[in-house]
């Protein structure tokens, strides 16, 4: 039987959410100064009703850039005013998305992510779509403005909390338990687990050993340094020692690939496992042949999957607006928050904030990337409010490429696995 051990102190299980920011993007932006938003202009032949503004808040640069999350949300915008916008409910000309973006990752910026979410908030944005880092006090912005953030990435206490977040997945946290879940799938009994050395990361292991056969199935747990220079070889004889059949690693894109390479240099030949948004285009490139076989856990499914129709929709909508953008899971999304947000805007009597945070509350959604559930429903072993589902989809890498190995079922409930 599996048992549930759950974690029940929001402050813990925020741990590993830091993983996600921390993995550096294949695609650097320009420098930005942060905290300072932009309007995108709608294109010539968009609606010509007046523009629905829509907040966007990203990594543009820095160590944690991921300009990749923006560009599904421009996408998307793009593709829904090609196809004539939003239909205006007082009866006026159809009205087209527009983005308010913003950098909220700046070194010389601390503030910068509130200063982009009282940017967006006196702009007059409906809705926030696939908030991507920050610090807290940015989602408390949008929570006291009754302004939804709808596909935010979820990395603290007020993003899992706060009535106004409607986060499209599990997050990190799923990743992580979904890590565990797909090691043991693919035949991995006794694992170990390789963490980045921060005070946060001490409590990771309880994330995932609610979903494995048997809690005692993890065994052996280290913590190598955060400076990417440091010899981590010691920590990496100690994993390979204690005798896995299956490593977790929870550590940025390019420690991992470091990990993985030692460990395979060390002679370990068995499971190697971790979430899929750190399985970069440009960590499959730096492993090479050390890829192969790789087992990920993915927040939705894979965006290689061209028998999916709307992983086909997502590609086909970035290729012809966003053709030079990494297609990931953080641009999957941004983008599917946004074409959400369009539904929503379609069965609403007024377009403002206020409609759309109360069109969400309760509503049955299926992304068709991922199980469905319902916004605002508290459906998940985890003691958070603001976390909706709990599924993942179990993946690995075959030719180069991340591929689903979750079988018939695709999709994975891991509540389930928790009972």
């Amino acid at each position: 039987m599996r048992r549930s051990r759950v974690v029940g102190r929001v402050g813990v299980v925020l741990a590993f959410l830091l993983l996600a920011a921390a993995c550096s993007s294949d695609n650097k932006d320009e420098a930005s100064s942060g905290g300072s938003s932009d309007t995108t202009e709608a294109p010539a032949n968009a609606p010509k009703g007046e523009p629905i503004l829509v907040s966007q808040m990203y990594p543009k640069d820095g160590p944690t850039a991921q300009p990749e999350v923006v560009a599904g949300s421009r996408a998307a915008v793009d593709a829904i005013n090609a196809a004539g916008g939003i239909k205006d409910p007082a009866g006026g000309e159809n009205r087209p998305l527009k983005l308010v973006e913003c950098n909220a990752a700046n070194l010389q910026n601390p503030n910068a992510p509130v200063d982009c979410a009282k940017a967006a908030v006196d702009a007059g944005v409906v809705a926030d779509v696939g908030k991507f880092g920050g610090g807290g006090n940015d989602t408390k912005a949008f929570n006291d403005a009754g302004i939804a953030m709808i596909g935010n990435n979820p990395y603290d206490a007020n993003d899992l909390t706060m009535d106004h977040s409607f986060p499209l997945n599990g997050g990190s946290l799923a990743a992580l338990a979904g890590t565990g879940a797909a090691l043991q799938e693919a035949g991995a009994k006794k694992l170990a687990m390789i963490n980045i050395d921060v005070a946060q990361s001490r409590p990771l292991p309880g994330f995932m050993k609610p979903v494995l056969e048997d809690e005692s199935d993890l065994g052996t747990v280290v913590y190598v340094p955060t400076d990417p220079s440091a010899d981590i070889s010691s920590f990496i004889a100690q994993v390979v020692n204690s005798n896995p059949d299956g490593v977790a690693i929870a550590d940025t894109s390019d420690a991992t690939v470091k990990i993985v390479t030692q460990l395979r240099q060390a002679g370990y030949q068995g499971k190697i496992g971790f979430p899929s948004t750190v399985m970069t285009d440009k960590a499959l490139k730096d492993l090479g042949s050390d890829a192969e076989g790789i087992v990920l856990a993915g927040l939705y499914d894979t965006v290689n999957d061209d028998s999916n129709a709307k992983i086909k929709q997502f590609v086909t909508e970035m290729d012809k607006y966003q053709k030079d953008a990494s297609k990931s899971e953080f641009s999957l999304n941004s983008w599917l928050a946004v074409h959400l947000l369009a539904d929503v805007l379609g069965d609403v009597k007024t377009i403002d904030a206020k409609s759309v945070a109360a069109a969400l509350n309760n509503r049955k959604v299926d992304l068709g990337v991922s199980m469905p559930f319902a916004l605002g429903v508290k459906d998940t072993y985890l003691p958070l409010p603001r976390i909706f589902t709990m599924s993942a989809q179990y993946q690995s890498v075959k030719d180069g490429k991340i591929v689903s190995t979750s079988g018939d079922g695709k999709y994975v409930d891991l509540n389930t696995l928790a009972k």
